[in-house]
């Protein structure tokens, strides 16, 4: 298992999980603190230096609706793009998805892009509520903790995580 931690511009900054290919938290301020990881220890972890404000508590945060048992994840990659940031490549139920996270324009937050070119069922995405962020959808603040979206609307949408402040 391996999770990607990414510094963005705006002292933002997120976790993002290979092993079950998706989000665990975002935070704000200083990066982390790998002092453990570079003298060796075993089992050793990094340490989050700044106030975590968004912990993805319900796993998988998306997956397939039309679907009983749980969706099979891969991890099959990652690539920079052409703006430095990276784009995630996984599969569920061998369906490829791609997901770019960026921070908001005002640097308070993330968007978080998802293309999915072979969707061909709804899609389920589950958020956790925080009473410190919120999560937007087409401009329209989530109140529930799932959405469902039809395999026209998941074939590229994007949420925003962005502090209440």
């Amino acid at each position: 298992p391996a999770a990607f931690a990414v510094h963005l511009p705006g002292q933002i900054s997120y976790c993002w999980d290979a092993a079950v290919c998706d989000l665990r938290y975002i935070w704000q301020g200083e990066f982390l603190d790998n002092t453990a990881i570079w003298k060796g220890h075993k089992d050793a972890k990094a340490k989050v230096l700044g106030d975590i404000f968004y912990k993805q508590a319900i796993l998988p945060s998306i997956a397939i609706a039309s679907t009983n048992s749980p969706n099979k994840k891969q991890f099959k990659g990652y690539k920079i793009l052409k703006d430095k940031y990276l784009e995630f490549h996984y599969q569920i139920d061998k369906m490829d998805v791609y997901e770019t996270i960026k921070e908001t324009s005002d640097r308070k937050g993330i968007l978080r892009t998802f293309k999915i070119p072979k969707l061909n069922a709804d899609l389920r995405f589950q958020h956790t509520h925080t009473p410190r962020m919120k999560t937007w959808y087409k401009g329209a603040e989530l109140t529930n903790p799932t959405i469902k979206l039809s395999p026209a609307q998941a074939k590229e949408f994007t949420l925003e995580y962005k502090l209440d402040k």
